[in-house]
């Protein structure tokens, strides 16, 4: 089978033709406002289309999604350079505007990466309300990216009016309000995103320390550790968020009607992970001093899964009670 060629995919085309048409109405600016905002504009309209290109023919990719934010971000930055250019009275506020839409945005993309998302769109439908109706709901995200844009393009065009007309000035005062409101969802991208960094960093910090610790060594691919007691296994039980917990962690996330809610991102699932009936080990004290690394058959674990202590039998060769410490898939 031939490898997939990602830079032809057809959203990916789209953005490609956005840039060209950027840097024609780039060009253009200086002199030729009415092609240049054409221009813009269209290219802004583009960015409606790579979307459902993507999502039609399931060509949505890392480097498309990228592709589109760095368009997008770069077209807005040009144009609010030159709008400084013409209102010299103003830049203040536009370079508060350049800087506000590229910080919230790179760290609201860079966030939800590292969280497993694939898109900047794609946010946790269970954090801020505002910014889940932005990017669900999409009229209401063509209605605000547009009317930012359109804003921004009326100053441009009005600047070569001497008299502009009444619905002109009317529509200019419309698309102001919607400027504002797309600059205060900035901010709240720019609180959300710095929060869930911020917690990526307690998380991984707090494993790091543990790690230290516990002096472990790096583990196997076949290897994994429970995001809770880091005790190492190779069978973990994996929760739809992406982290592996031991059986003992996921059991105290479990209530009466099995519904299990992941101890790190608090995400409830509705229904519980496969859990294999094995139990790992770590720690067996025997009599003579010795320790006992091993698990048990299935047949005997499955009648000890909700025994925190029990008598060795005879078959293990001991009479005394041990205590288990843990026990994972």
């Amino acid at each position: 089978m031939a490898e997939e060629n990602i830079f032809l995919f057809v959203p990916n085309l789209i953005g490609y033709a956005r840039i060209v048409l950027a840097l024609l109405a780039f060009y253009l600016m200086p002199c030729c406002p009415v092609p240049a905002v054409f221009f813009y504009l269209l290219s802004a309209l583009l960015d409606a289309f790579d979307g459902h290109a993507a999502r039609a023919l399931n060509q949505g990719t890392k480097f498309g999604a990228m592709l589109d934010m760095l368009t997008d971000r770069c077209a807005t930055m040009c144009l609010l350079v030159n709008l400084a250019l013409l209102y010299p009275s103003y830049t203040f506020l536009f370079q508060i505007s350049m800087s506000l839409d590229i910080a919230s945005h790179w760290l609201h993309l860079h966030s939800s990466m590292m969280k497993g998302s694939t898109s900047h769109k794609a946010i946790d439908l269970s954090g801020n309300p505002i910014l889940r109706l932005y990017y669900t709901s999409r009229p209401v995200l063509f209605v605000m990216c547009m009317g930012n844009e359109l804003f921004f393009c009326l100053l441009y065009v009005s600047y070569y009016i001497e008299e502009p007309h009444v619905w002109l000035q009317w529509l200019l005062h419309v698309c102001a309000v919607v400027c504002v409101l797309k600059s205060a969802i900035s901010v709240l991208h720019l609180i959300t995103a710095s929060r869930n960094m911020a917690a990526i960093d307690v998380y991984d910090r707090e494993r790091e320390r543990s790690k230290a610790e516990h002096g472990y060594l790096q583990l196997s691919e076949e290897q994994f550790q429970c995001s809770i007691y880091l005790d190492v296994f190779t069978e973990p039980a994996t929760t739809s968020c992406g982290h592996n917990f031991c059986k003992t962690c996921i059991r105290k996330y479990l209530n009466s009607n099995y519904v299990c809610q992941c101890p790190l991102c608090k995400i409830t699932f509705d229904r519980r992970p496969d859990l294999c009936p094995y139990l790992l080990f770590l720690r067996w004290p025997l009599s003579s001093g010795n320790q006992f690394n091993g698990k048990l058959p299935a047949a005997q674990a499955s009648t000890l899964l909700s025994l925190e202590k029990w008598p060795v039998t005879s078959a293990l060769g001991r009479s005394a009670r041990h205590y288990f410490l843990s026990w994972c898939v």
